[in-house]
């Protein structure tokens, strides 16, 4: 991250395709980007979606346009594997 980070003031738009991102790495990432910043566009594959996730994105990256997750594994926080056909909280 310390890369991206150099060029945080100028960045419009990041995309990162080749690793999946974990939350912890996302937090280092979203939190070196000033308030001010200009990105505009970012492009991410994840591991977890999460509503803190999407509050980091809007405290820090206010003037984000277009947002691109792509989570490969949707997985949810039980122990009990989901069962198509089944109703139930995963």
């Amino acid at each position: 991250m310390v890369f991206i980070h150099k060029f945080r003031s100028s960045l419009v738009s990041l995309k990162i395709q080749k690793i999946r991102l974990s939350y912890s790495l996302l937090v280092d990432l979203i939190t070196g980007f000033e308030k001010d910043n200009k990105l505009q566009k970012l492009d991410l594959v994840i591991e977890s979606l999460s509503p803190e996730l999407l509050e980091l994105l809007a405290t820090h990256l206010p003037r984000l346009q277009e947002l691109i997750l792509d989570q490969q594994d949707l997985r949810g926080h039980s122990t009990v594997p989901y069962q198509p056909g089944e109703v139930g909280v995963i």
